[in-house]
């Protein structure tokens, strides 16, 4: 991930076209989306077997609250990835790396929450 994006990169400084960069910030986007909504899922199976348990049902209200969740994180996930990029080399870097730190947070931490959300949603 982290040399696919590097070399994007440095096809952006050679191209410098708009439309290449946003469609690097969706690729990107997609990406993470992706990979937070299998952890979250995958959490969220073993949750639900603790749950069934505790003989607790999911209505449709609850699956809708869920989707929607999903939906709000996607467009924060899409705000926060398009930052601007600038044409100087040295932000492109500094932008980079954020980027990539924001990317593993997202990665790592945003299942947890997601689970944690559905947990409280259980509870009432």
């Amino acid at each position: 991930i982290f040399i696919i994006y590097y070399v994007i990169n440095i096809i952006m400084l050679k191209i410098k076209y708009n439309i290449i960069i946003h469609l690097k910030i969706i690729l990107l986007c997609s990406f993470v989306f992706i990979i937070v909504l299998v952890r979250t899922i995958k959490l969220f199976f073993i949750l639900f077997k603790h749950l069934l348990l505790f003989n607790i049902t999911i209505s449709k209200k609850i699956s809708s609250i869920i989707l929607l969740l999903l939906i709000i994180i996607l467009f924060i996930i899409i705000i926060i990835l398009s930052g601007s990029i600038s044409t100087s080399s040295t932000i492109i870097h500094i932008n980079f790396i954020i980027r990539f730190i924001i990317f593993l947070i997202l990665v790592k931490i945003l299942p947890y929450i997601l689970i944690l959300i559905l947990i409280f949603i259980f509870v009432q």
